[in-house]
């Protein structure tokens, strides 16, 4: 009577004891270095006087909108525990300024191109890692100002080159991993609207992420 009981207790330790031996292989497996990713987040144009100035070039003073929705889309390759290599794309959003008294005037930037970087990294046991981020970003931006009553329209774009860097904490899941990140962009680029040059202010982004590993 006592025989199938002990049955059932050995088929799970048999089970047990098999899944132990396959998990090894497949976190390997799932640590080749490879991942892939995406990140969204709230992204924040600093220094946005510059771009209420291309209002009160056309005579009309602003207000501003500096912040919008930023994404990124990456892939990347883990170096052991301590160093990752990632590009990819990014699109900061677009930073707005207006009026609609007494007359209408808007103007706007947009910028959004393709990024690498370096990540140095601090595991923190298994469970995730603390990181940095330094590298460049290369891309498109537009300035726009508008003033309809006028017929005062006019833009200026041209690539944009800058660099990046932050920090952040990365939270293990198996084979995901959810991130937390704060991160600035600098350009140096000048646009001009109305015979007057305004520089690209900095942007900052805020963002979660989840990036899966191979």
């Amino acid at each position: 009577m006592k025989k199938p009981f002990r049955i059932q207790i050995l088929y799970p330790g048999i089970v047990l004891m098999s899944a132990a031996m396959v998990c090894p292989s497949t976190a390997e497996a799932a640590n080749s270095g490879v991942y892939l990713g995406g990140a969204v987040g709230q992204s924040e144009f600093d220094e946005i006087g510059e771009l209420s100035d291309a209002c009160i070039a056309a005579g009309v003073r602003c207000t501003s909108d500096d912040t919008d929705t930023g994404f990124k889309l990456f892939v990347g390759y883990q170096f052991g525990n301590y160093l990752a290599l990632e590009g990819g794309y990014a699109n900061l959003g677009e930073l707005k300024a207006g009026v609609a008294t007494p007359v209408l005037a808007e103007a706007a930037l947009d910028v959004h191109g393709g990024f690498v970087s370096i990540l140095p990294q601090v595991p923190i046991g298994d469970l995730g890692a603390v990181y940095g981020r330094l590298g460049l970003m290369v891309g498109d931006g537009e300035l726009t100002a508008r003033v309809p009553s006028i017929g005062f329209d006019d833009s200026d774009s041209g690539s944009v080159a800058g660099v990046t860097f932050g920090f952040g904490g990365a939270l293990h899941l198996g084979m995901a991993t959810v991130r937390v990140e704060f991160e600035r962009y600098s350009f140096d680029e000048a646009f001009n609207i109305a015979g007057e040059d305004f520089d690209a202010p900095d942007i900052d982004l805020f963002s979660g992420s989840l990036l899966f590993r191979f």
